[in-house]
């Protein structure tokens, strides 16, 4: 889990696409020139307590917004 994020880092890009790579029975991902194994029960969560962070258009076709703001009259 990443915490207090004001901005999606370009290098995240390929894992928020899932941009799998096959090697035989192998999934990796490619993250600069660097390998990464792939498993698949991975998930990534991000959070922010920023309220008016902006998100890219082009990144908000890779991640799934969920607003969970508790208020004082939602108590």
């Amino acid at each position: 889990m990443i915490e207090e994020l004001d901005e999606i880092e370009p290098i995240l890009v390929p894992i928020l696409k899932r941009d799998v790579e096959q090697d035989g029975s192998r999934s990796m991902f490619r993250i600069g020139d660097k390998v990464i194994e792939y498993n698949k029960d991975f998930k990534l969560y991000l959070s922010t307590r920023n309220t008016s962070m902006k998100l890219p258009s082009n990144t908000l076709a890779f991640v799934s917004l969920i607003n969970y703001s508790v208020t004082q009259s939602g108590l």
